[in-house]
């Protein structure tokens, strides 16, 4: 016997194709983890922007888990206790110049009094800010590397 050495050569077909599609469903995971992480922060922040007089409000924030739509992740913070959009938005003169909505438009509620905007989840996601970058980079981190 010689040192002769038997090889066994594979051909994998679509190779480039595979690792791609794994390295997406790795990247859709951390994203998928990063948005529910990320949810959390920013109910925990509204819970702490939301003004309590019986509770009611802030017992109504809940979150909204990471959900595929189309090709986006989404999730989020929602409220449905009744009252809600009166008190983020606020109502009559006091609200109408009390938000201003992102989009720049405006909001009009004729001649009555009204409230005041609180914007208890807008502040709550703007609160949230430093916090969710930082989620995403940890969860993102290294996912190119290896």
């Amino acid at each position: 016997m010689g040192s002769e050495m038997a090889t066994v050569t594979v051909k994998i077909d679509g190779l480039g194709r595979l690792r791609k599609r794994l390295m997406n469903m790795q990247t859709s995971s951390r994203i998928t983890q990063a948005v529910n992480d990320s949810v959390g922060v920013v109910e925990t922040n509204v819970n702490s922007c939301t003004t309590v007089v019986t509770g009611n409000l802030r017992n109504h924030n809940r979150p909204v888990p990471a959900r595929q739509d189309g090709e986006d992740i989404v999730g989020g913070v929602m409220n449905n206790c009744e009252y809600a959009p009166y008190v983020e938005f606020g109502t009559g003169v006091k609200g109408q110049g009390s938000y201003k909505p992102p989009l720049g438009k405006s909001l009009s509620f004729g001649k009555q009094n009204g409230q005041k905007a609180q914007s208890f989840m807008y502040r709550g996601l703007n609160n949230s800010k430093s916090q969710v970058r930082k989620i995403f980079q940890d969860r993102l981190s290294g996912i190119t590397k290896g």
